[in-house]
C-alpha cells in the first residue's frame, strides 16, 4: 500500500488499512521513528483523560444554591470577578442546601466592545 504526502504534511491512509485496523475519522495516532521507518500506532485512550465524563449512579443532584456557588467560584477563578460572600466557596457542595438557602447572584464579566470608535 502506498500514499503520497501532501504539501500540508498530510497522508491519506488507504481504505484497506483503515478497514483492517477498524480506524474511524478522529482516531489519534502516536508516531515513532525507528531507524529509517515511521511507525504509526493508534493512540490508546488514557483512563484519566475520560474521568468524570460519565455520571455516577451514586451522585445526587445539586441544589440551585450549590450551582450558584460553583458558578461564582469558577467566575472568580477564571475572570477574577469578585466572588460574593457565601458560607463556603471552596466547596461547591457546601452546607447551604437547606430549603431556606438563598441563591447567590452571579456577576457577569464586562463584555469588550467590538464597535469601532469614530
Amino acid at each position: 500500500m502506498h500514499s503520497t504526502l501532501t504539501s500540508k504534511g498530510q497522508l491519506t491512509l488507504p481504505k484497506a488499512a483503515r478497514d483492517l485496523l477498524q480506524l474511524v475519522a478522529g482516531t489519534r495516532f502516536s508516531f515513532e521513528v525507528i531507524g529509517d521507518k515511521l511507525v504509526l500506532t493508534p493512540a490508546r485512550v488514557n483512563a484519566l483523560s475520560v474521568r468524570g465524563t460519565l455520571k455516577s449512579p451514586h451522585a445526587r443532584p445539586l441544589s440551585i444554591a450549590e450551582m450558584d456557588e460553583g458558578i461564582s467560584l469558577a467566575m472568580h477563578e477564571k475572570y477574577g470577578v469578585p466572588a460574593p460572600l457565601a458560607p463556603n466557596l471552596s466547596s461547591p457542595r457546601s452546607a447551604t442546601t437547606s430549603a431556606t438557602a438563598t441563591a447567590t447572584p452571579v456577576v457577569k464579566p464586562a463584555r469588550k466592545s467590538t464597535r469601532k470608535s469614530k
